[in-house]
């Protein structure tokens, strides 16, 4: 037993928290057992915040392997996975130069540029190009739209 250090009562040896007045007193224990609740999270998407273009990175190798596991398909799930892929690594690659976490140097906004223009070159010269964004505009137009606009605003939003 040991004394409460804010309302002098009786309390465990191991107590957390004060029963009589609520108090946190060992606040160092509170911390880590809120780590041990996340340690989940934090081990699939990391500390660094990239969780969206991580998941965006495995959607787009699920696609591209079921567009490669579909003979009969036109291709438009392959272009989609692809393009995903591209685009979660120029993304990615812009936020952490944004968050400074690595150089902004020019060989790596060269390769992200590059990442884009394959996904714009991808939709643009692709064969039927009229018939497949109207028979499938999802995987020839919106998404390509989407990664070109998420890349646009991590470079433009300020920072934090």
């Amino acid at each position: 037993m040991k004394k409460c250090p804010y309302c002098a009562e009786e309390i465990q040896a191991e107590a957390i928290k004060c029963k009589h007045c609520q108090s946190l007193i060992n606040k160092e224990v509170v911390e880590t057992k809120e780590i041990s609740k996340n340690w989940l999270v934090s081990r699939i998407f990391g500390k660094n915040k990239f969780w969206g273009s991580t998941t965006a990175l495995v959607i787009g190798i699920l696609i591209l392997v079921s567009g490669l596991n579909n003979p009969q398909g036109q291709g438009s799930s392959i272009y989609a996975g692809l393009a995903i892929i591209f685009g979660s690594i120029a993304y990615k690659s812009a936020k952490k130069r944004k968050l400074k976490i690595v150089q902004d140097t020019s060989l790596r906004k060269t390769l992200e540029i590059i990442a884009l223009i394959l996904i714009v070159a991808g939709t643009v010269f692709q064969n039927n190009l009229i018939i497949n964004w109207v028979n499938d505009p999802f995987p020839n137009v919106i998404i390509p739209i989407w990664i070109i606009i998420a890349y646009l605003v991590v470079i433009i939003k300020k920072q934090k």
